[in-house]
């Protein structure tokens, strides 16, 4: 397999793993707006654990980073950034975890939202970075 069919692959698993964390952000969104007080806890707790598990399936060694070739000195500023996010965002959701188990809901939502937005813009730069290392001639 070719470098770029290997990064084509990595891409692929990488949008199909986004698009169950998605799901997992909408519920969470659905969830903050709830008028009804729906119990948020469990659902920040899941989409934190999904998350902890796909960063550590991007950062590891043969994880998807790797398998796309980011993981030189190249992309060394770019994918560091990447990884800062990724404790950025995980930070983001302990925080709301515990505002939510105190039931201080109020600012709930827009944090969701604040939250959801900073995810969007970590998957669109991981998906730009792996874009330009499936262009051919990347290799």
């Amino acid at each position: 397999m070719s470098q770029s069919d290997a990064v084509r692959q990595a891409l692929y698993q990488l949008k199909d793993e986004h698009k169950t964390i998605m799901e997992s952000v909408r519920a969470v969104l659905e969830a903050a707006a709830s008028p009804e007080g729906t119990d948020i806890v469990p659902l920040l707790e899941s989409l934190h654990g999904t998350l902890a598990r796909h960063f550590a399936h991007e950062e590891y060694p043969e994880g998807l980073y790797d398998r796309m070739g980011a993981c030189t000195a190249d992309h060394r500023d770019e994918l560091r950034e990447l990884v800062d996010e990724h404790f950025r965002l995980l930070s983001m959701l302990r925080g709301m975890i515990e505002r939510a188990r105190l039931g201080e809901r109020e600012r709930l939502a827009d944090e969701a939202h604040a939250f959801a937005e900073q995810l969007r813009d970590h998957e669109t730069k991981e998906h730009a970075l792996g874009a330009r290392l499936a262009a051919p001639g990347s290799e």
